[in-house]
């Protein structure tokens, strides 16, 4: 049985943490966009199973069942744990 509480396409099979790779930010007046894993995402977008909780000039956050983990550009990342 599926969770109806989650989001539109989300699948629970590939939801399992995977590595993320930061590959641009994108800031202007009124958004804040960035790359992920070649994905062009926004705040509370899904991308390989997690969500994208904030991004700045300098990093995005991105939540996973394993906490949140900052990315920033080449490659460098910072986890935080859950209960932080």
């Amino acid at each position: 049985m599926s969770d109806p509480t989650s989001p539109l396409g989300f699948n629970q099979k590939s939801a399992k943490a995977q590595p993320f790779t930061l590959n641009s930010i994108f800031i202007s007046a009124t958004q804040s966009k960035a790359i992920v894993n070649g994905k062009l995402v926004k705040v509370g977008d899904w991308v390989n199973g997690g969500k994208i909780l904030a991004i700045s000039d300098a990093e995005v956050a991105v939540e996973t069942k394993d906490g949140v983990q900052r990315l920033a550009l080449h490659g460098q990342i910072k986890k935080n744990s859950a209960t932080q």
